[in-house]
Order: C-alpha cells, then structure tokens, then sequence
C-alpha cells in the first residue's frame, strides 16, 4: 500500500492561449500573460491546501500545457522535484484514451497530477467528482478515491467512490 492510502488525481486544464492565428499550428499556441498568471495562482492556490506533493505528473506535450506547469511550478516551486512525464497522445484525443494513459501509472504512485486539455479534462472531472464540471482555463479539481485501493487501473474504474476535495473556479 502507498504512504498515503487513498489516491489523489489532480486534474488542471491548460491556462488561457489565444487562438491560432496566421500559421500558428494548434498544438504549438503558447499562453498568454493572462494564461501565465492564471496558471502560476492555480499553482499557489493547489500548494495553499496543504496536500501531499504529486509523486508524478503526467502533461500533454503540447506547448501551452508545459507553460502551464512552469507556471504551476512558480506557484508551487516543490513540483520542480517531482518526476515529469510529456505525452503527446494527452493532446488531442479522448476521455477514453486518457483513462487507459492513467490506469497504467505504477500502483506505487498516491498523488498524480494530470495538465491536459478539454474536452478530456471536463470529462474526467465530471466523472470523478459525481458533478457536471466545465474546466475553464487553469481551473483545477482535486479528486480522492474514498476507499484505499493500491492499483491505478482498478481505482479509475471505481467512479462512484471518488470524492470531489477541492475545486478552483478562478
């Protein structure tokens, strides 16, 4: 069993990025100031409530994601030690292909954080909190599993005994 019995998913959608313009390609839009400091409050905000630090982050490898968690890092400077994971498959796909993503974290992992994009991210936050949720722009949920169950994949098919802890909606 993990040091802390109950797993954590902490789900942060991307800060503000501007549209796309001229050849700008989607997966490359950077955030903008605004997007910046959403995302460097929604960092200080998540250090604020006292939870174990992430033991692994999981980050869409897109270029508005990792701005995202540089941002986070300002507001939260403790994530700068934990190990990071950039994925190009969180970009651009589906609710369905996240979970099979997240179900094959190592069952030693208590805390993850997942920096992705809508729709994906509205999706699992309505799946794990019980509660229609629609992520804007740097807007975190934090979800704990309200019974201790050891391995990821099994956890994430326990929907029904997730629990929303906290919820930005800045």
């Amino acid at each position: 069993m993990s040091k802390y019995e109950y797993k954590i998913l902490t789900l942060v959608r991307h800060g503000t990025a501007p549209s796309m313009a001229g050849d700008t390609v989607d997966y490359e839009r950077q955030l903008s100031s605004e997007g910046e400091q959403e995302s460097q409050t929604t960092g200080k905000w998540l250090h604020t409530l006292g939870l174990p630090l992430p033991e692994y982050i999981l980050c869409s490898s897109s270029t508005r994601t990792q701005q995202t968690l540089t941002q986070l890092r300002h507001g939260w400077p403790q994530l700068q030690s934990v190990e990071t994971n950039f994925q190009k498959n969180l970009y651009a796909t589906s609710h369905a292909s996240v979970i099979q993503t997240l179900a094959s974290i190592n069952s030693h992992i208590s805390h993850l954080l997942l920096i992705g994009h809508n729709p994906y991210i509205s999706e699992l936050a309505t799946t794990y909190t019980g509660i229609y949720m629609r992520m804007m722009p740097a807007n975190a949920v934090v979800c704990e599993l309200q019974e201790p169950h050891p391995c990821w994949s099994d956890a994430l098919a326990l929907d029904n005994y997730w629990k929303m802890k906290y919820h930005n909606t800045d």
